[in-house]
């Protein structure tokens, strides 16, 4: 059973409530399903149905403005659960709050949406804003 793969319509108008000026980061955290979980029955490992989404997407993302800031590969939960890993880490930076809402009025994209869902086990998706570098952990 998925855990969390979807935001609900309520959250999906708050953020769009909060449009503010600039750009927008989010920090996916995506953990597959070891068969991709297609409705149609059709067989795939999770890996292959979310790279099916992220080849139909990207031509979308770079139309959009938005593009992958950071990357990276789990190697070990510090503070956390354990058991806890990820298979997939990144920051997508969206030029603005309607870049990123764009992508759902795209036909392309709810395509891709079925590909997501059918790899995607559990994951996390964090908006946050742009912050100034520094030398603290406080940001001071």
């Amino acid at each position: 059973m998925s855990e969390h793969t979807r935001f609900s319509r309520e959250t999906f108008l708050a953020f769009r409530a909060n449009s503010r000026p600039g750009p927008v980061e989010m920090l996916n955290l995506i953990r597959l399903h070891p068969r991709a979980l297609y409705e149609d029955g059709r067989e795939a490992t999770g890996r292959e149905a979310y790279e099916a989404y992220s080849r139909i997407s990207a031509p979308l993302l770079a139309r959009l403005g938005g593009r992958i800031v950071w990357r990276g590969s789990f190697e070990q939960m510090m503070v956390g659960p354990e058991e806890e890993h990820w298979d997939i880490a990144f920051v997508a930076q969206y030029p603005s709050t309607e870049a990123f809402a764009g992508l759902f009025a795209e036909p392309v994209y709810r395509e891709a949406m079925m590909h997501r869902q059918a790899g995607v086990k559990d994951s996390r998706l964090i908006r946050f804003g742009s912050a100034p570098n520094g030398t603290t952990f406080s940001g001071a």
